[in-house]
Order: C-alpha cells, then sequence, then structure tokens
C-alpha cells in the first residue's frame, strides 16, 4: 500500500483499498481499509464481519463522503425526489445494519476466535509436506478470512477437485481457490497467467468458522493428510 500510495500522490490518482476480506486486519499497525482515500468491506455472509451481504465503505475525505452518501441514496440529497447526480440504491436494509451493529459489539471476540482457528491449523498441518499456507509478510497483522492451503499435485496427485469430493464423503465441506479471471475468455481474451492458473487448481479452502472447535480442526487436518499418496 506505501508504493501504491506513493504512486497515486505522485499521479494525483484516488485510490480505491478494496479490503473486502481483510476486515481487522491490519497492515504497518493501520487498519485494512484504512490506507488509502476509500476502503470498501464485504459483509457477505462467509466475511469476518457479516450481515448476510452488502458492505460498506471508509474514507476520512468529507467531500468525498458526501459524494458517496448522495450516489448510494438515489442521487437525493436534501431535497426529496430530486436526483441531483444518477444515483443508485446502494442502501443496507435497517435489518441487516442491526445484525451488522450487533456483530460489531463483539468483533474483538469474533477475531480472537479466527485467531484461534487459523493457528491450530497451521500448528497441525504445518509439517506436512505438499501442504503450503498463505504467507503473511512481517508489516501484516492478519485476520484470516478463507483457511486456504495449496496442495502440491506430486502429494495429492488425485487433484483438488477429487480431494474436495473425498473431504466431502467424510462430512467436510470445502471449497475451491478462485479461477484466474485469464481463464475466462469473455473477460481477459486470450491472455495467459500460468502461475495464477496453476494455483486456480491447486487451492482449498478448508472450514474456517470462527464457531469450530480444536477437536473438528483436528478430524478436518488428520482427514486430509490421510487423503495424501
Amino acid at each position: 500500500m506505501d508504493l501504491i500510495n506513493e504512486l497515486a500522490e505522485r499521479y494525483r490518482v484516488i485510490v480505491i483499498e478494496d479490503a473486502a476480506e481483510s476486515f481487522g486486519s491490519k497492515y504497518k499497525g493501520r487498519m485494512a481499509g484504512a490506507c488509502a482515500h476509500i476502503g470498501t468491506y464485504s459483509f457477505q455472509a462467509t466475511k469476518t464481519i457479516t450481515t448476510g451481504e452488502g458492505g460498506a465503505v471508509v474514507t476520512n475525505d468529507s467531500e468525498l463522503n458526501d459524494r458517496m452518501r448522495l450516489y448510494r441514496n438515489h442521487g437525493m440529497s436534501k431535497r426529496r425526489y430530486w436526483h441531483d447526480v444518477a444515483g443508485h440504491n446502494f442502501r443496507l436494509t435497517n435489518l441487516q445494519a442491526s445484525i451488522g451493529c450487533a456483530q460489531i459489539e463483539k468483533v474483538d471476540k469474533i477475531i480472537l476466535e479466527r485467531e484461534r482457528v487459523f493457528v491450530t491449523y497451521k500448528d497441525l498441518l504445518k509439517n506436512i509436506d505438499g501442504i503450503t499456507f498463505q504467507f503473511f509478510p512481517k508489516e501484516v497483522s492478519p485476520v484470516v478470512w478463507a483457511i486456504s492451503v495449496i496442495l502440491d499435485e506430486s502429494a495429492f496427485p488425485q487433484g483438488r477437485d477429487e480431494v474436495m469430493e473425498q473431504l466431502q464423503k467424510l462430512g467436510i465441506e470445502t471449497r475451491p481457490g478462485f479461477y484466474s479471471a485469464t481463464m475466462m475468455p469473455h473477460l481477459y481474451g486470450v491472455m495467459k497467467l500460468p502461475i495464477c492458473e496453476i494455483l486456480s487448481r491447486q487451492i482449498i479452502s478448508l472450514p474456517s468458522s470462527p464457531l469450530l472447535t480444536n477437536e473438528q480442526i483436528d478430524y478436518i487436518c488428520s482427514s486430509l493428510v490421510i487423503l495424501k499418496k
């Protein structure tokens, strides 16, 4: 973020920081989403803080704040049904907002539980050949949203998708990593990014709910290790 902000300042560009999945994480002591002109968060069902769907946008710029409030409310400001700009309905419902506020009140506990889940996974899998965790540089204090690991194809020759099916039979629900956008021809045509495409075939996201018990995590890890060839 330092390099991005430095470049943006030089060319007078507004930076929008996508912190959708990193609520509560910190970079050099600053909250994710607070490292640029504008920060965005997702409150989709699997995120650290959830309202079911929706999200939030934050800024410390009063002009940007007023502008975003205008666009999220049909482009109306003080004069009702008068549209100053071609705005949209980007408002959370009151019910969704109440769920989010209730979660904010216990966010410290949620973060602690997510840390426990991540540390337990890492302790159980850190010395297992063929399983690689995400790397975090020392400047980052992460609140891990998804427990995702890379399965080396030499250790899991049946492939990530087959591993997911095998785990499902053991009562463990997982999900694949995201596909590389370059694999979708309607988005980027013939462009190729081989590393991204390899990773999209190898990443598996394990259950990561803060409600998981250590015993459940142990069962998930031992089940995964058994599937190694």
